[in-house]
């Protein structure tokens, strides 16, 4: 019954395959609400049928209106009325039961879709765009409240109205049920001739709301660098072009669909005209009574709404179809096996790197070459070279956000593919160039990677990355609220704050990436002495630039072109080496007092 279901529905609104799946994808979601969606179904079937009802009275009353007495007539009144009450309450009661089955299903894939985005692989985002991203889980998701709610509920009614109608007809007389029988193939015809050519039209409004979001949210996201350039009609006019685009096409769809309710309006006065014309010819012969004729022309009436608005709910099922598309797309991507693998019962942090060679997909280009290096637990390694050597791009490996096409990576002495990833990220700070901060608190930021961190854990951690005394000095402390990406704190502090979010987790294999760069010389000397003694212990992977960060590190790692091209202290590489040589020399460091 199910796989009929769906087969008439794709003939009818004209869905290929892959919209087919997605149908199936969205009806699936009824499963755990059928016992309530039975009984919302049970009250629309008998609101349909009181629907029926008033033309069959007003059929017998004609009929009946010879030998009918004040009486007759009053208790005809209380029953046209009551089953128009009737009708309005099993409507009010299914519209609430099916809504709420329809809001609770839209509640759960809105959230399983952003629960699934944030366990895609890190490899996904590559090449998407997040301004779409925010459009599937936020906008798409609702406009599918409509079609769990409204647009599917009157659909199935205003199907029921019409089969009613039609059984009804067929009762009172086969061959003037003619005429309405004869509006079928018109009706059916126009609906599919409608999806025929609204269906592209939705597919492509989805996808054009979806470049508008990406608009906005590049916008608000570089809104600084757009102030700082000048270029707000710029990006006024990007927003102009995208939203333009939308326009277009939803005009075009609004003159499909206001082409649909002057046709409707032309079938049904079409049908009045054949059962009046047809039906007094009847009548005259005697083969039908005035009532029949009557209740013919009322139920002709009737048909009205139940075809506009099946027409107009087919082109909103349609859209939510194209948007349901867009989710269904999201979710069919595979997670990221974040949980299985094994893990250590006492965790060291050595690193071994073992012929690796990697390339992002798409790029024929290889970021690393044929690298191997081995990082022992407790040591300090600095990846030192160009930019676009792929020093970040081994990082991202070394956590397992890529897998590398050739050769092997393993910590101490277990294959990363055997390691549960999870784990090893808990057990791993990372800390970027530019971090992230998220709206909210002080305190809300630090404990980020760990909730359960107690007082005095944050106020280590505060100690550790020298922000005490900047907290001690605001009001409310480590409760003052700092703005969306931290805009109320200056770059050392946002610096600063993520340091502290970092050793909050207290990790075993600290990664850092020129974790002093927006540091005043003054601050870099106290983090330094600070961080040296958290370093102790720990294995500490650094994407160096600056002084210090090569002073302490154990070993340097010289990278270029994906490849290490030697390692070994700095007096070493910088004797034997020339592209370090010369690197070292093009940054202007200063190494134990001596200037190259």
């Amino acid at each position: 019954m199910h796989a009929k279901c769906i087969w008439y529905i794709r003939r009818l609104v004209n869905l290929d395959k892959d919209r087919s799946s997605t149908l199936k994808f969205l009806l699936a979601r009824f499963k755990g609400h059928l016992g309530m969606t039975f009984f919302g179904g049970t009250l629309l079937l008998f609101s349909a049928f009181f629907t029926l009802v008033p033309p069959i009275l007003i059929k017998e009353t004609i009929d009946q209106i010879g030998n009918a007495d004040n009486t007759y007539l009053f208790i005809i009144f209380l029953l046209i009325i009551g089953s128009t009450v009737i009708k309005g309450a099993l409507y009010y009661g299914q519209r609430i039961i099916l809504e709420r089955v329809g809001q609770t299903i839209i509640h759960n894939l809105r959230t399983e879709t952003i629960q699934h985005i944030n366990s895609l692989s890190f490899a996904y985002f590559d090449d998407k765009q997040v301004g779409d991203l925010i459009a599937r889980v936020t906008s798409d998701t609702d406009l599918l409240a409509n079609f769990y709610g409204f647009t599917m509920v009157n659909i199935i009614n205003n199907i029921l109205i019409l089969l009613g109608i039609l059984v009804v007809l067929l009762v009172w007389n086969p061959v003037l049920a003619l005429a309405f029988i004869a509006l079928l193939p018109f009706i059916v015809h126009a609906m599919y001739k409608y999806s025929v050519t609204v269906k592209p039209l939705t597919e492509k409004i989805r996808k054009s709301f979806g470049q508008l979001t990406v608009s906005v949210q590049q916008t608000f996201n570089g809104i600084e660098t757009v102030k700082l350039l000048g270029t707000e009609g710029f990006e006024a006019q990007k927003f102009d072009k995208s939203s333009n685009t939308l326009l277009d096409r939803n005009i075009s769809a609004s003159k499909v669909t206001s082409f649909w309710m002057p046709y409707v309006h032309f079938l049904v006065a079409l049908g009045t005209a054949l059962t009046l014309f047809w039906g007094g010819y009847l009548s005259i012969q005697g083969s039908i009574t005035l009532g029949i004729l009557m209740g013919f022309i009322t139920y002709m009436d009737l048909l009205a709404r139940p075809i506009r608005q099946t027409g107009m709910q087919i082109g909103s099922a349609l859209n939510s179809i194209a948007a349901g598309s867009r989710v269904h797309e999201v979710l069919m991507q595979e997670q990221e096996d974040l949980e299985s693998g094994e893990w250590f019962d006492e965790f060291q942090g050595q690193i071994e790197i073992e012929n690796i060679s990697f390339a992002y997909q798409g790029s024929s280009k290889e970021a690393i070459k044929n690298l191997s290096l081995t990082i022992p637990a407790g040591k300090k390694v600095a990846l030192v070279g160009p930019s676009g050597s792929g020093k970040s791009t081994l990082v991202n490996l070394i956590l397992g956000f890529y897998k590398p096409q050739k050769g092997t990576i393993k910590i101490d002495g277990v294959n990363l593919d055997e390691i549960n990833l999870r784990k090893l990220r808990t057990a791993t700070g990372h800390l970027s160039q530019d971090p992230f901060i998220f709206e909210g608190t002080i305190l809300e930021n630090i404990t980020f990677g760990n909730p359960e961190a107690s007082l005095g854990d944050v106020n280590e951690a505060l100690e550790q990355a020298i922000l005490s005394d900047f907290i001690q000095s605001l009001p409310k402390g480590v409760n003052t609220h700092i703005g969306e990406k931290g805009v109320r704190l200056s770059g050392g502090q946002k610096q600063r704050l993520a340091i502290a979010r970092v050793l909050i987790t207290n990790p075993q294999i600290l990664i850092l990436d020129e974790p002093t760069s927006n540091l005043d010389k003054k601050t870099e000397d106290e983090l330094q002495k600070s961080l040296s003694n958290v370093m102790k212990g720990r294995t500490v992977i650094t994407i160096a630039h600056r002084l210090w960060t090569i002073q302490n590190s154990d070993i340097i790692a010289f990278m270029n072109e994906g490849m290490i091209e030697d390692f070994g202290n700095h007096d070493y590489l910088y004797d034997n080496l020339d592209l370090y040589k010369e690197f070292v020399d093009s940054q202007v460091f200063t190494i134990r007092g001596e200037s190259y």
